[in-house]
């Protein structure tokens, strides 16, 4: 059955042979992140290129005067090089920021190795399609869990991530990324607007929902964990729980197999 799911998906969002012709994709767009309950916005621009086997985002704010107040980078490569992943963000919070509620991102970092977590965490974008055009593959597990509300519920496992894809059973296409990742912070990924942009069809709006950890039990045991631990008969699914924090993916653009300088995917020297 999973076999016969992930080639339904493949075919619906292009077809495998289709989407392995593609040498290059450029995204530009926009991303609105929030935490509710305030209603500000911080709104930055994306400028995501993949070029099979390799991936690199960049993030920036303009200023009203047109200089740059805010920029962060991110590359992920196919694991061949002397650095497989690079990033200008900080390192992760550790457990005692998380517990005190120091989980903002800082600014101004300089290039730094990522590491194995952090890679393994973000490589599956640099394959248009992936998890599922790499189906299968020695390197991720992936099973079929169940099919309900309509939709098919897929764990991928990528190194330490875990996540879960559903699936519509009529589009076939991915709506929805569940996931309860590092220090029990949990991301729910919400995939709409798809449009076809050269025979393959991409979500032109993801919004991503995320939840923080609420004690020990969620960092040590995943989101829903404090609850458990505090009275293991009353944990039920949360279904009215609002998150912590709200990003939304706009898509403005999205070009492909246009020419890519590949210098950009290397460790930056200086």
């Amino acid at each position: 059955m999973l076999d016969q799911i992930i080639a339904s998906h493949l075919k619906a969002i292009g077809g495998k042979e289709k989407i392995k012709s593609i040498k290059t994709v450029v995204v530009k767009g926009s991303y609105a992140m929030s935490i509710p309950p305030d209603t500000g916005k911080v709104v930055l621009n994306s400028l995501t290129r993949i070029t099979n086997g390799k991936g690199y985002r960049k993030d920036t704010d303009a200023g009203a005067d047109g200089s740059t107040s805010f920029s962060q980078t991110e590359c992920f490569t196919d694991n061949t090089g002397s650095v497989s992943g690079w990033t200008t963000a900080p390192p992760l919070p550790g457990m005692n920021e998380m517990m005190n509620g120091q989980s903002e991102t800082e600014t101004g970092t300089k290039p730094r190795e990522m590491s194995e977590y952090e890679y393994n965490y973000g490589k599956d974008q640099i394959y248009i399609a992936s998890p599922f055009i790499n189906y299968p593959s020695s390197e991720i597990v992936i099973k079929f869990v169940k099919k309900f509300n309509g939709q098919y519920c897929i764990l991928v496992n990528i190194g330490l991530v875990i996540r879960f894809y559903y699936l519509d059973i009529n589009t076939f296409y991915v709506s929805r990324i569940e996931e309860s990742g590092m220090m029990g912070i949990k991301t729910v990924t919400i995939f709409e607007d798809y449009k076809n942009v050269s025979g393959i069809v991409f979500p032109h709006s993801v919004t991503t929902n995320g939840y923080y950890p609420k004690g020990m039990g969620d960092m040590l045991m995943g989101h829903g964990g404090t609850d458990f631990l505090d009275d293991p008969l009353s944990v039920k699914p949360k279904k009215d729980e609002k998150p912590d924090m709200v990003i939304t993916t706009t898509v403005k653009s999205i070009e492909i197999n246009q020419a890519i300088d590949n210098t950009i995917y290397n460790f930056p020297q200086n």
